[in-house]
């Protein structure tokens, strides 16, 4: 398990804390942070209804 999130966690924890300060200082609701999240948004804001079943399907690749 450990592996596989190493293998997902592309953004560095500094490269984190920084989108994360950028997007509170801008006042923002909902930080995401990675281009993985940032693709899981764009895919739930499509198809918000099934967005998950789109990910389960896909096995996850789309976070690759």
């Amino acid at each position: 398990m450990v592996q596989s999130f190493k293998k997902m966690a592309i953004t560095s924890p500094a490269e984190a804390a920084e989108q994360i300060l950028k997007g509170v200082s801008k006042g923002a609701r909902f930080v995401p942070v990675g281009r993985d999240a940032k693709r899981v948004m764009l895919i739930q804001r499509l198809f918000p209804k099934t967005y998950m079943n789109i990910i389960r399907r896909r096995g996850g690749d789309v976070l690759d």
